[in-house]
């Protein structure tokens, strides 16, 4: 990851709106440095999370809540995304 593409992108193929930096980007296949992981919450001691299915490189930088859980996101347990059925 420390060598992907940086720069600035377009939402989706709506190619009559602006573009936008990529961290502004919504989308899971979006071309920046940014990992994402759901995890379950065991508990919370103090200042420290305690998590289960945690999902990331030893030494990579702290993790934190990046925005509120919206329709459609991708939940634990899910098989995949909400428009797909299996055959």
């Amino acid at each position: 990851m420390d060598q992907s593409k940086r720069g600035q992108d377009g939402p989706g193929l709506d190619c009559q709106i602006a573009v936008h930096g990529t961290f502004s980007l919504r989308s899971p296949v979006r071309p920046n440095l940014i990992g994402t992981s759901t995890v379950k919450l065991e508990a919370v001691e103090g200042s420290t999370l305690l998590v289960r299915s945690l999902d990331c490189l030893d030494g990579t930088t702290p993790f934190k809540p990046i925005a509120p859980p919206q329709r459609g996101d991708f939940e634990a347990g899910d098989s995949g995304p909400h428009n797909c059925q299996k055959a």
